[in-house]
């Protein structure tokens, strides 16, 4: 038997105080992987594709060291189409390329994982995913498994 707390629900952005797909994702994360906030800087501006900064970027979330240097940049989209994810990979490869980074993480609600190597550019990107309803389980479980999984890139990346 389903318990009360096990039935169908939805834990999008409006129940946990955030107000899109990426605050539930970062805000789930950060809480399952114990990151303290100055580890994680959303938003981060001052960041350009180009030299002369004429194109810039503003990735989702930054997982920085100790130091504020970045280790892992990530983006969350809650669109679901092949167009909007072969945008959104190469979104994420441009801000590896801009920080100098050779991993990033692209999380997609209900995507199908993958991982998309850049070998000119010496990058690869992540597709992941995380559900943003389900049972309370089915997404606490989605959350705990991404988290490790985020765990093991920062750390073979740093």
């Amino acid at each position: 038997m389903t318990s009360r707390h096990e039935s169908e629900t939805s834990l999008n952005p409006e129940r946990i105080g955030g107000n899109d797909y990426e605050d539930f994702v970062m805000y789930s994360l950060s809480r399952a992987l114990g990151v303290q906030a100055r580890a994680w800087v959303r938003h981060p501006g001052g960041i350009a594709l180009d030299a002369q900064g004429s194109l810039p970027l503003v990735p989702g979330v930054l997982r920085c060291d100790s130091a504020g240097s970045p280790l892992l940049v990530m983006d969350a989209r809650a669109k679901s189409t092949t167009l909007g994810e072969v945008g959104d990979v190469l979104r994420v490869l441009s801000y590896c390329v801009a920080l100098g980074l050779g991993r990033g993480v692209l999380i997609r609600d209900g995507a199908a994982r993958a991982q998309h190597a850049f070998p000119a550019v010496g990058v690869e990107v992540f597709v992941e995913s995380l559900i943003s309803c389900g049972t309370a389980s089915e997404v606490a479980g989605g959350v705990r498994d991404l988290a490790e999984r985020l765990r093991q890139l920062t750390v073979t990346a740093g």
